[in-house]
């Protein structure tokens, strides 16, 4: 870890009666620093905002935190930066106090180096036996509880894949272990609708935003199959094609369009 703080002092210790750590209680974000600039930063800083409120957490000094995240990532060429939001301190059980501050944490670590790699080269991807669970009222958000996340990356790391797509319970493909996809098919884009499970990207908003041409549907696996081309996306990677999906290998090349959103 290149830094850490917590509401905004150098840190690395965070109390046990955070209910982020006891709950899953908060939500997260990454973000790519690049030349000591965070990457996106007010949309970083709005997916926080929706996340507080669709969670009812107490909401943070954000400017102070822009003013906090501008000053710490100066230094850092290339990095990664989190920022952890937790619901604050609390005893035992479920209920909040409604007077309690929101917990505040940030690193910075090292970018992730075959991420280079991915994007030249293009990923492999397979198919995850871990399904994710339905429930639109944490779908779309980046909250901390990521149980099924951590169980899609114990089945990649066992595997020769680079990443794996994860389907939901009904069998409609969702994302990968860490990013969203789109595929082609008949010349025409597409990618998960995420109303009922998922995580919606910062990379993949503005890629609908700018192309307007992607259907949002329910595929599964077999139709993905039947895919001309893929990539897959998120803030730190940005966008990587898809090379080989199972045993079928895929075109890498992305239109001008495409690769100009980044």
């Amino acid at each position: 870890m290149l830094y850490s703080s917590v509401n905004f002092f150098p840190q690395s210790e965070i109390s046990i009666a955070d209910r982020g750590l006891a709950f899953g209680d908060g939500i997260f974000t990454t973000a790519l620093v690049q030349e000591g600039q965070v990457q996106w930063l007010e949309q970083h800083i709005e997916r926080l905002s929706y996340g507080c409120q669709a969670l009812q957490i107490n909401m943070p000094d954000f400017a102070r935190l822009k003013t906090h995240l501008n000053h710490v990532c100066a230094p850092y060429h290339r990095a990664v930066l989190k920022v952890m939001v937790t619901a604050g301190n609390s005893g035992r059980g479920y209920g909040r106090n409604p007077d309690n501050n929101a917990n505040i944490i940030v690193t910075i670590n090292d970018y992730p180096g075959h991420f280079d790699d991915w994007r030249k080269r293009g990923v492999h991807l397979g198919v995850a036996a871990t399904r994710l669970g339905l429930n639109p009222n944490l779908a779309g958000i980046k909250h901390m509880n990521r149980l099924e996340q951590v169980l899609v990356r114990n089945e990649l790391d066992a595997v020769a894949y680079d990443d794996l797509v994860v389907c939901d319970l009904n069998g409609f493909i969702v994302e990968t272990s860490s990013c969203n996809l789109f595929w082609q098919l008949d010349n025409c884009w597409y990618t998960a609708d995420l109303s009922s499970s998922g995580v919606n990207g910062l990379a993949s908003q503005r890629l609908l935003n700018t192309l307007g041409q992607v259907k949002i549907v329910q595929h599964t696996i077999e139709q993905l199959q039947q895919a001309q081309s893929m990539f897959i996306c998120n803030a730190l990677l940005q966008i990587a094609p898809v090379r080989q999906f199972l045993d079928r290998p895929l075109s890498t090349t992305l239109s001008r369009e495409i690769k100009e959103v980044f």
